[in-house]
Order: C-alpha cells, then sequence, then structure tokens
C-alpha cells in the first residue's frame, strides 16, 4: 500500500527546502550553467523514477525530483526578475508566465496520450528528454544574448 499523504508531505517539505537552497545557489557566478545543472537532474530523477520497479526508489529520486526543481524555479525566476529591466517589465513578466501556462498546458496534453498510447515511463521519458533539450537550447540562446548584449531586455552584467 502506497502512503500516499506521506509522499505528499515530503513533496511539500522538499519544495520548501528547494526553496530556502535556491539562495545558495544564487550565489553563483554561471547562472546559466547552473540552470542547465539543475535541468538535467531534474530529467534524470524523473526518469528514473518513472521507470523504477522499486517503490521506495521511485519516491525518493520522485522527491529529489521536487527539491531541484524548487530549486531550479526560484532561481529562474530570480534570475527573470533582476534581468528584465525597462518600462515593458510588467509585460514581459506577465508574457513569461503565460508562455509557461501555455506550455505546460501542451506538455501535460502530450503526456497524457503518450501515457495512455504506451506507458508513464516512457511517457515521461519522452518528455523529460525533450523538456531538457528545449530548455538547454533555451539556455543556450540566453547565454549567447547575454555574452553578446544584443538584447536590450536583459540588463548588463
Amino acid at each position: 500500500m502506497v502512503e500516499t499523504g506521506w509522499i505528499l508531505v515530503g513533496v511539500n517539505l522538499l519544495g520548501i527546502l528547494g526553496a530556502y537552497i535556491a539562495g545558495f545557489l544564487l550565489k553563483t557566478k554561471k547562472r546559466i550553467v547552473l540552470l542547465t545543472i539543475l535541468s538535467f537532474i531534474n530529467s534524470i530523477t524523473i526518469i528514473f523514477s518513472a521507470n523504477s520497479n522499486i517503490k521506495v526508489v521511485a519516491i525518493i529520486l520522485f522527491w529529489i525530483h521536487v527539491l531541484f526543481t524548487s530549486s531550479d524555479e526560484v532561481v529562474r525566476y530570480t534570475i527573470l526578475h533582476e534581468r528584465v529591466i525597462g518600462k515593458q517589465r510588467t509585460t514581459l513578466v506577465s508574457l513569461n508566465n503565460t508562455l509557461n501556462a501555455g506550455a505546460t498546458l501542451v506538455a501535460l496534453m502530450i503526456n497524457g496520450w503518450l501515457s495512455d498510447s504506451f506507458s508513464i515511463g516512457v511517457s515521461w521519458t519522452i518528455m523529460a528528454v525533450t523538456g531538457f533539450i528545449l530548455t538547454a537550447i533555451g539556455y543556450s540562446v540566453v547565454n549567447f544574448k547575454i555574452s553578446n548584449k544584443k538584447s536590450d531586455v536583459y540588463g548588463g552584467e
């Protein structure tokens, strides 16, 4: 029997811990590298969690995923709020949130279809790999724009 209540307590506690840890992670100078590493850890832990045949291992890996996802989210939003400047700041942050919600909706629909068509393990693996690749490409573009200072959206280093 799976004790869902205790699993959710772990999810919430590790979410809080992950947000706290983000404060330490934000001290790094190579934030895009940090975000890429966090995304890689999140992808790996969700792949192994979804494909584990050992319930305890799957739960622990999912908790690790929650920990690093929480840190990742705090780091990303902190960077967003530090870097987006100017008169259009509110519009750009709002646009970011809207695009995130839309992307999440599409991802969940694809995830549901893949789960129904194959299995949860296959679905989460495909989504984790695809998500990591898209995220890495996105971070590379942002890093290029920042390093070349070709965008007025991002403040200087």
